[in-house]
């Protein structure tokens, strides 16, 4: 475990990508073919760990300490009233990191709207942060729910951040979120950060000991989500790995389903009825299913949401059907 801290914030338009290793489209999908057949993968080492850490376990402080490196000298500022972003991607662990550095700071932590507020543009029905008390809104998510009605909550907050109607504040929001908000919106939103894209030397402090090769490979699948590099990597410690795999009659209703479920971070039923209403009821549950038995999605809390181990397998999939992505 290296004693040197690897996290890094970056201004959102420096992110990079990871480089993966060289290596051909053919030995990739010699690779896919395998895993469809159940060989194992000639590239398994015998020094692989078995006790993986969970991709929710790791620890944060190095994380927040990014942060504050980042972020201290404008949290410090009294005169600065200006709003931060914190663009975070699916399972990325950004928001809880978020979190913990505004209780460090002692920043407030505001509390959603109710759902029924979503289609109001009321702002004043929100118990909404004082404008000379610093915060942090950990999760744009439950701002917004994409159907005809409860997109107005969140277009009227966005208008009054920028407006500096609420004085100073870090606002964390999913980059599906973000994607969304400024490509049907056309809102340019200024002060946008996020972590760098996961490095090998990050995987070994948080207890991931690959192979360079292997690191690189790992992080160029999941496109540097250190999230996401963790779930797979205790994946493929298991004995006999099984590895999500999309149903071969994915439908644009798959499609739709999915693009939904990562707009939102999960969702439940209803809230699926609400975003996707052309979609019959009894196709809906079939597809729920199918796609659960695959692996690609699961149900926890009353919704469902998008796998960890199946994101880069989705992402790719919404991608080749030409669908809006993140930039991560």
């Amino acid at each position: 475990m290296t004693a040197e801290n690897h996290w890094q914030l970056i201004s959102l338009d420096a992110f990079e990508l990871p480089s993966p290793p060289a290596r051909t489209l053919i030995q990739k999908g010699l690779d896919k073919f395998k895993r469809m057949l159940g060989i194992a993968s000639s590239e398994q080492h015998e020094d692989q760990q078995q006790d993986a850490p969970h991709y929710r376990e790791f620890d944060r402080a190095p994380a927040v300490t990014a942060l504050e490196k980042a972020f201290g000298d404008w949290a410090d500022d009294d005169n600065a009233t200006s709003v931060r972003w914190l663009i975070s991607p699916p399972y990325s662990g950004a928001g809880q990191c978020a979190r913990d550095w505004a209780k460090q700071r002692q920043w407030n932590l505001p509390t959603p709207p109710k759902p029924e507020l979503l289609s109001s543009d009321n702002l004043a029905t929100w118990d909404a942060p004082m404008k000379d008390q610093p915060w942090v809104l950990t999760t744009l998510l439950a701002y917004w729910l994409r159907d005809t009605q409860s997109m107005t909550f969140l277009r009227t907050l966005l208008a009054a951040l920028m407006g500096g109607d609420y004085g100073k504040g870090l606002v964390v929001c999913d980059s599906w979120t973000f994607a969304f908000i400024q490509r049907a919106w056309s809102f340019e939103i200024p002060h946008s950060y996020c972590f760098a894209a996961a490095t090998p030397e990050l995987l070994e402090q948080v207890g991931i000991n690959a192979q360079p090769k292997q690191a690189r490979e790992l992080l160029a699948e999941t496109r540097g989500n250190i999230g996401v590099t963790m779930a797979i990597w205790a994946l493929e410690q298991q004995e006999n790995p099984s590895r999500p795999e999309l149903p071969r009659d994915c439908s644009d209703f798959t499609a739709f389903i999915l693009h939904a479920l990562l707009l939102h971070h999960g969702l439940s039923e209803a809230q699926l009825t609400q975003v996707l209403p052309l979609i019959p009821a009894a196709q809906r549950n079939v597809q729920l299913a199918n796609l659960a038995a695959h692996q690609i999605i699961e149900h926890k809390d009353e919704r469902w949401r998008v796998a960890v181990t199946a994101y880069p397998l989705v992402r790719d999939m919404l991608a080749g059907r030409g669908f809006w992505l993140d930039d991560f």
